[in-house]
This record gives C-alpha cells, sequence and structure tokens, in this order.
C-alpha cells in the first residue's frame, strides 16, 4: 500500500506541481524541477521530487540564493528514512553545489521522524542533516479548501477536518473534483488519488461507498471497471486479499467486500439512486450467491430495490 500512495503522489507532483507550489513553497518565486543523475549512487528509491528553487528575498538587502529543495512523501514508519534523506541531500549538494532544505511530508503519525539527523564520531564533532517536518495529517484541511488550489484536492481527505467529519471531507473534495476539473482524464486521475490518499483515514470500503454516493448524486457517469482504477483495484485486491490468506472464511469475506463495492458502483455508474440503508444492506452481504445475482440485475434493473427484490 505504500507504493500505492508514493505513486499517487508522484502522478499529481508530476502533472501538477506548478499549481502546487503555493502550498508546498509559499515563498518561492522561481523554480525547476530536477532530478538526481541516475549515475550517482542509488538510494533504495528515488527522492519523490527535487527542485532548483529561488526564494522570495526577506529584504531589500537580502536578495536571496538559489538552493535545492528534496521533497519526500511518506504515509508510514521507516527507519532507515533519516539516512536515505541524508544522503540524498548530500548527493544532491554535490550535483547542483548548492544549499539543499529537504521536506518531508508527513501524512501520517507514524511517518513522522525527528527534525535533526546526527551522524559521524561525536568526539570530533557530529554532523547533522535537518529536515522541514510538515505533518500534514495535522494540517487544517477546512484552511487547505480556503486555498482554492484545485490540484490539492486529490491530498485533502489525508488532512484533519474542523468538524472530525472524514467522511464529509471526501464528499467536498470529489465533488470539487467533479465540478472544476474540465479534462476526464485527470478528473479520473485526481478522483483516483483522493480516494487512495483518504484509506489513510477511512477503510476501503467506506471511501468505496462514498465515492459511489457521490457520483450517484452528481449523475456523474463512469463505468467503475473500466474507467475508474482505484475501485477496480480495490474489488481485485478484496479477492486476493481473501486468496492470499488460505482461509475458507477470509476468502469469502475478501470476495464478498470486493463484489459488494461492486454492487454499489455499478448502480452508481449508471446513475441509479442508492439509499444509505441499500447501501448498508449491500456492503453487509455476504452471501456469494446473492452478491452474484445483485451483480447481474445490477447492469440492467431500473431502480436498487430491482437488484435488492426476493424474487
Amino acid at each position: 500500500m505504500a507504493r500505492t500512495y508514493d505513486t499517487s503522489f508522484k502522478e499529481l507532483i508530476t502533472q501538477q506541481f506548478a499549481t502546487l507550489l503555493p502550498w508546498l513553497l509559499p515563498d518561492v518565486r522561481s523554480h525547476e524541477v530536477v532530478k538526481l543523475s541516475e549515475e550517482l549512487p542509488s538510494t533504495l528509491r528515488r527522492a519523490d521530487l527535487v527542485v532548483r528553487v529561488l526564494r522570495s528575498p526577506r529584504s531589500s538587502d537580502s536578495p536571496g540564493a538559489p538552493r535545492i529543495v528534496v521533497f519526500e512523501c511518506q504515509c508510514q514508519s521507516d527507519p532507515a528514512l533519516p539516512k536515505t534523506m541524508a544522503l540524498r541531500s548530500m548527493l544532491a549538494h554535490y550535483q547542483y553545489d548548492l544549499l539543499v532544505e529537504t521536506v518531508l511530508l508527513a501524512f501520517t503519525p507514524q511517518a513522522v521522524t525527528p527534525p535533526e539527523y546526527a551522524f559521524g564520531d561525536s568526539a570530533c564533532g557530529s554532523s547533522v542533516h535537518r529536515v522541514t517536518v510538515r505533518r500534514v495529517f495535522d494540517e487544517s484541511a477546512d484552511a487547505a479548501l480556503r486555498q482554492d488550489i484545485d490540484s490539492l484536492l486529490p491530498l485533502i481527505p489525508a488532512m484533519q477536518p474542523d468538524s472530525g467529519d472524514r467522511q464529509a471531507l471526501l464528499r467536498t473534495a470529489i465533488e470539487r473534483i467533479i465540478d472544476r476539473i474540465a479534462s476526464d482524464e485527470q478528473r479520473k486521475l485526481m478522483i483516483d488519488s483522493a480516494a487512495t490518499f483518504a484509506t489513510l483515514r477511512l477503510s476501503d470500503g467506506d471511501v468505496r461507498g462514498i465515492v459511489a454516493d457521490v457520483f450517484t448524486r452528481r449523475r456523474y457517469m463512469l463505468d467503475p471497471i473500466r474507467d475508474f482504477p482505484w475501485l477496480r483495484a480495490g474489488y481485485e485486491q478484496g479477492v486476493q486479499h481473501g486468496e492470499a490468506r488460505g482461509e475458507a472464511r477470509g476468502e469469502a469475506r475478501g470476495e464478498a467486500r470486493g463484489k459488494a463495492s461492486a454492487v454499489v458502483t455499478i448502480l452508481a455508474s449508471r446513475a441509479i439512486p442508492v439509499t444509505d440503508i441499500e447501501r448498508a444492506r449491500i456492503l453487509a452481504c455476504i452471501d456469494l450467491e446473492q452478491l452474484d445475482r445483485w451483480l447481474v440485475r445490477a447492469a440492467s434493473a431500473s431502480t436498487t430495490a430491482d437488484v435488492l427484490a426476493a424474487s
């Protein structure tokens, strides 16, 4: 799952960095995305983002100087991260001969590292690598929404809503993506990423249900199996998770979760309303034969009641 978050973040950064800059580095007046040379030593995984920036001067007497900023997006604990961040910082300094700043975007409490990593012989004076740690999971989602940066919407579900209602926060993020993003492909990417980062705070089933509910209410037409990778992957992972456990009960539950989510999503893709009671009944079902019948009916039924009919 860690790779899923990392990939989602890198995809967003690749396509949306310029518009995300006011959130990432609000005092920067110019920037250029750069890379560490492939010829330099490998550091287990590449840095998520390396940028050469020129910050706005604090006064007319201090015009500022270019520097390198290395960003790391982290969603889980990694004991080796302080060492690899220090190594990447030194590699960036070696390649560009500029001061280097490392920024850790921590999306969970487990991802937080100490702001300093000391290494070397303490008798001779330790060397210290300092990191700016942003506790994104503690940042206000409402304040982020007020920044009105569309490209930030996929990351907002991982933040802290003032009301404490994370489900409502995810709905808001998805609705804004649907309303504001003109490109259908970009919209799909951003919804997929918003759903991915929402799973840091909500269960997979809750996230799939919320996405399907928004699609239904907003009449947003998608074929979930064809057009929405996260929902498709969620279904497939649910089945695979059950199979991997090697127990009949675990396999049935994993497959049931995937099929139940697929029923809700197919109804949403066809703009068929699903009430909270109907959704709860579908997602709670663990009868695989019943779910198979509902899946067949969902493809052609006119109402959810027709899908759930006893006959």
